[in-house]
Order: structure tokens, then C-alpha cells, then sequence
């Protein structure tokens, strides 16, 4: 049985038409934005490091836009799901599932990344989401049923190397957040033209275990609110990218710097990613 509180949402969620998601967003993240000054200090800073120019409530927004729809999600079963989504690049991963080899996909707080794992479920890859905690603990519980019932397996960041190989070598897709912060090794890398210390564990799953590294976005169709579409991008084609963990783990940080440069605004990471600068003393 769901939290209350996590029932409540979901049910108000499933009843709001999603073409007023965007009314419904604006209202809700412009005060959340007013009212929560650390997480605004956050964007702040990471939008002086990006050099970018949008409002300091944008990413707030589209954070309530993505969490409308993932309480929606909670209620829809994997046909509603593929009914309401399209999905451009599948080809690679279910080649990858059908070799046994599996995929290892990035994704960044960007978009609608629940939904977006859903969709590869509900397109019958077996989906394994590595995780930390999500919302609330008290939860955390309730979610994982929901994503169970949609096929996604959730995980922590602890998991064993060798629970996810295993998962991978099943043909499995496990997905990831590389701009998360909750992880277990990290090494430099270049996004946006600072060095960052970015997670290692797509490069390093993807070369030890021979599994694809792809990235994911999933975003509104604007022209129906309702539906989704899925892009993925495979991030290990060049010539002697395979098994190259330093080599992927630049495609990786590469790929999100790309990410951010195209939509700055719609990046919904609410603490600060880039290192302060420095100051002599």
C-alpha cells in the first residue's frame, strides 16, 4: 500500500489534465524558488559557472513539470506507458539485450528521466535504476513497488559490480544519473569547459563488462503534453572506444556538456556541481 501522502499526490497528479502541468509548474516551482533560498543559491551558482543566462525559478519549474508527470506514472501500467511514448534509437539496446551484453545508459537530471526509464521497460528491456534515496524515505518503500510493477528494478549506489554485471549480461539496461551525488568513484572530467569530478561508474561498467554506453533524454512532445518522447544516443561508436574506460568516461562528461549548453534552464540539479573558484589567499 502507498504512503498516504505519496497516494494523495499521485491521485491529484493522475486527475490534473496534463496540458495545465505547465500552469501548475509555473505557480508551484516560482514560489518554491521564493521560498527556498539554499537550492536557489545552488542554481545560482551553477548557472555562473555555465556562463548561462535564464530565470533563477526555470529549473524549479521544470522540476515540478517532471515530478506531474512521474506521480502520474505511479498509476499507468507498462501498455499505458508505451502507448503515451515514442522512442528513437532502441535498436542498439535490444541488440545489446538479445547478445547478452546489455546497456549501460546515462541520464541527467534533465527532462523526465522517470518516465524515460519506464518507457525502455514498457518496450520489454528489463531496466535496472541505480539509486539513492528519492523525495522522502518514508517513500522510498511504496516507489520501488511502483517501479517494480512497471518493470524497474531499483538499486542503491552500493550495489555490487558483480549484481549489476550479472544484470547486464541478463540484457539488461542499467541506468544511472551521471550528474548524481551519491556514488563511489569519480575521476576528472571536462563539461562546459570545467573540470569536474564526474561520476566513473557508466565508463567503467561499460568497458569492464563489454556492456554499450548510450545516453538518454526524455521530454514533452510540445505538441501533446500528454506524450513523451524518448532520444537515445550511443556515446561508444568511435574507433577505439570500446573497453576504453578513460575514453568513454570523456564521451560521457562530453555528452552532458552538450546537455547543458543546449538548455541550461532545464537542468534541475539543485546543489552546486562545479568546484568554487578559487581564491588566493
Amino acid at each position: 500500500m502507498a504512503h498516504p501522502s505519496l497516494f494523495l499526490a499521485s491521485r491529484a497528479a493522475s486527475l490534473l489534465d496534463p496540458a495545465s502541468d505547465a500552469v501548475v509548474a509555473g505557480v508551484l516551482g516560482r514560489a518554491w524558488c521564493a521560498l527556498d533560498r539554499p537550492r536557489r543559491a545552488a542554481v545560482r551558482a551553477n548557472r555562473t559557472a555555465l556562463s548561462a543566462r535564464f530565470p533563477l525559478e526555470r529549473p524549479f519549474v521544470r522540476y515540478v513539470t517532471s515530478l506531474l508527470g512521474w506521480l502520474r506514472l505511479l498509476g499507468l501500467t507498462r501498455a499505458d506507458v508505451q502507448a503515451r511514448t515514442a522512442i528513437d534509437g532502441l535498436a542498439p539496446l535490444v541488440a545489446a539485450s538479445e547478445e547478452g551484453r546489455g546497456t549501460v545508459l546515462v541520464a541527467a537530471h534533465v527532462g523526465e528521466w522517470e518516465w524515460g526509464a519506464a518507457a525502455l521497460a514498457a518496450a520489454g528491456l528489463p531496466v535496472v535504476a541505480v539509486a539513492g534515496v528519492q523525495m522522502r524515505a518514508d517513500w522510498n518503500p511504496a516507489l520501488r513497488r511502483a517501479k517494480e510493477r512497471l518493470g524497474i528494478e531499483v538499486v542503491g549506489p552500493d550495489a555490487s559490480p558483480v549484481r549489476l554485471a550479472r544484470a547486464l549480461r541478463k540484457g539488461a539496461v542499467v541506468a544511472l544519473l551521471v550528474d548524481g551525488d551519491v556514488v563511489t568513484a569519480t575521476a576528472p572530467a571536462a563539461v562546459a569547459g570545467r573540470s569536474v569530478a564526474l561520476p566513473l561508474g557508466p565508463a567503467r561498467l561499460a568497458a569492464r563488462f563489454g556492456a554499450r554506453l548510450v545516453a538518454g533524454r526524455c521530454r514533452r512532445d510540445p505538441a501533446d503534453p500528454g506524450r513523451y518522447v524518448v532520444t537515445l544516443t550511443p556515446l561508444d561508436e568511435a574507433p577505439g572506444d570500446a573497453g576504453d574506460e578513460a575514453r568513454l568516461h570523456a564521451r560521457v562528461a562530453a555528452w552532458l556538456g552538450t546537455v547543458l549548453a543546449a538548455g541550461p534552464g532545464d537542468w534541475c540539479l539543485f546543489r552546486p556541481f562545479f568546484p568554487a573558484p578559487r581564491t588566493d589567499a
